[in-house]
């Protein structure tokens, strides 16, 4: 075969499998092969895997002696690779490059050109002068009929869209590009597809989100998923799941993505990262705790202003004590850029006139607005209709804790970033809660608080009291979060309730009752007070039976934490010197 052919049919070869989102295998047939690695589907699958120094050093062979067609594809697959990884100042060099040799060029090549610049345009946020491009692109590729490039063009247009407004119209986009790569053969690049259009379903909540979320998930798992879309899909659901009150799943799916190896070069990866564990950590830890991932997410995203509005957004819509500067910053960017959410919550934040709620297609944009201005109950209301409770805290001011809200609907429980809404417990074990949102309460002043009894047997009532508490565990969730005390109940350390009732907040007392010692404890502290005693003058004193109390007494003597002393009617019990040896018999 003529040399010339052979080299026709390995480029043909070369870009099938890059087509089809085999990177690997085109490097592969690349390796030891001068003339191949100068090839455009070459520096593509390099660029395209995160390796851009080994990419612009074989564009630079290329741009020696090859066509200006063959430079023009390799500069718009380095363009996408530098935007991917966060330069897009770069990546507008080259794009400005071919843009230059706009009459040089072939049909085909034309698509490259406005592809390239609609892709540095769009990581720079402005979004109007990205669509445009973006629609040159899909004009040059059904024109030249170019399947592959249409699937390009609409997949970069479906982006641009979602990230301007347009939700839905992005979403139905990315689904008609997915089916034409799966026409075409493109396993890989359909299965891009799909991911990111379920993802943008739950990120923007589009569907009925806990749905959402499973279906991208599924979609993640699947063969075809590269390890890109796979770990950012990761750090979008995870910043979602906290949004759910799913804290720990949140934590863990951020672990999975942090697990697939960043290449240095990919800021724009580890800037999206540090955003959503910003968020998870501020629903879980508090906004001290989230601010150093803000930070850090500010650091890798340096001057690029979609990841700025990426950042910005969560600032704005969800932390509280915005400073002078990041402010003025984002005011900035909400002014210059045409990304929808970082407008919209800079609106909202500032107080300024933003869109009618039913002109929002983002749901979770359309949350923040509809929660502007709106009292703690209202704010409420909104954001369990929306199915994302983990912004309980965010609704009625509180940082995160372990806390009980019990509302005329519903039981909250918040335990940092886990938060579970529950249908209210039975009449009595509500009851109870409240009543132990004071502190610890005795059966006996259970019995009158909650069911209105002024005398207490408890033959007869601690049967009734314990059911009340195993219910009213069953409904928290948290069975460690109701404590039983030998003579009543408390909530654990650290838990707090709050009662929410139309517009008004009422919080747990800051000085609530502690239970009362333990049957041992006052046996000592009586002991201590009137240096002996016998077993009847000490159950007495403790209000339970003789038995209960000799059998206390015998146990502390055991222990060697009291002294017996006489025997049978004249025996007495006294607290044990510190320096006094026991007779053995007592031991």
């Amino acid at each position: 075969m003529h040399p010339q052919h052979a080299a026709v049919r390995d480029g043909k070869r070369l870009k099938s499998l890059l087509f089809s989102g085999d990177y690997e295998a085109v490097l592969s047939l690349a390796v030891g092969d001068d003339a191949g690695a100068m090839q455009p589907a070459v520096i593509a699958a390099l660029s395209l895997s995160g390796r851009l120094d080994e990419a612009q050093s074989a564009y630079r062979a290329l741009s020696v002696g090859g066509g200006v067609d063959d430079c023009t594809e390799a500069r718009f697959f380095l363009v996408a690779g530098l935007c991917h990884a966060g330069d897009s100042s770069k990546a507008l060099r080259y794009a400005r490059a071919s843009l230059a040799q706009l009459r040089r060029v072939d049909a085909r090549s034309r698509f490259w050109i406005w592809q390239g610049l609609a892709l540095v345009r769009f990581f720079q946020g402005r979004i109007r002068p990205a669509r445009g491009f973006a629609r040159r692109a899909l004009i040059s590729a059904v024109e030249t009929a170019f399947p592959y490039a249409r699937v390009l063009a609409l997949d970069l247009l479906a982006h641009v869209l979602v990230y301007g407004g347009d939700v839905f119209a992005g979403v139905r986009m990315l689904g008609q590009a997915a089916e034409l790569a799966l026409t075409l053969g493109y396993e890989e690049n359909a299965a891009t597809l799909r991911v990111a259009a379920r993802v943008f379903e739950a990120t923007h909540m589009v569907t009925a989100l806990p749905a959402a979320i499973a279906q991208a998930e599924a979609e993640l798992a699947g063969p075809a998923v590269s390890y890109f879309t796979r770990r950012n899909g990761h750090i979008e659901l995870a910043a979602m799941l906290a949004l759910r009150g799913e804290g720990t799943r949140a934590d863990a799916m951020l672990q999975e993505a942090r697990r697939i190896a960043l290449p240095g070069t990919d800021r724009r990866a580890k800037a999206r990262w540090w955003t959503a564990y910003a968020l998870a950590t501020l629903l879980a830890k508090g906004t001290n705790a989230a601010r150093e991932g803000l930070a850090q997410a500010r650091r890798y995203a340096a001057d690029e202003p979609m990841l700025l509005a990426e950042i910005g957004f969560v600032e704005l819509a969800f932390f509280a004590n915005v400073t002078p500067a990041a402010a003025a910053a984002l005011r900035e960017l909400a002014q210059a850029s045409g990304i929808a959410r970082v407008k919209i919550a800079y609106h909202t934040w500032s107080g300024q006139a933003v869109p009618l709620l039913q002109q929002v297609e983002d749901g979770l944009a359309r949350l923040v607005l509809r929660c502007r201005g709106e009292q703690p109950m209202q704010r409420l209301r909104h954001i369990l209709a929306a199915e994302l409770p983990g912004l309980v805290g965010f609704a009625l001011g509180f940082e995160p804790g372990r806390r009980i809200i019990a509302t005329p609907r519903e039981l909250i429980t918040q335990d940092g970033g886990d938060v579970a809404v529950c249908p209210l417990p039975s009449g009595p074990s509500l009851r109870m809660l409240l009543a132990l949102r004071h502190g610890y309460q005795s059966r006996e002043a259970l019995m009158n608080t909650v069911w209105g009894l002024g005398s207490y047997h408890p033959s007869r009532h601690n049967a009734v009291i314990n059911t009340a508490a195993s219910r009213l565990r069953l409904a928290l969730g948290h069975p460690d979060w109701l404590v039983t005390h030998e003579l009543g109940y408390s909530l654990a350390d650290g838990v707090r309730v709050v009662t929410m009732e139309d517009k008004t907040l009422l919080s747990t007392s800051a000085h609530a009752v502690p239970p009362p010692p333990s049957v041992d404890g006052r046996i000592t502290q009586f002991l201590a007070r009137e240096g002996a005693a016998s077993s009847a003058q000490v159950a007495r004193a403790l209000r339970v039976s003789a038995s209960a109390a000799l059998r206390r007494l015998r146990q502390l003597v055991a222990q060697g934490q009291i002294v017996r002393e006489g025997s049978g009617r004249a025996t007495r019990y006294r607290l044990c010197d510190s320096d006094e040896e026991q007779p053995a018999a007592d031991r």
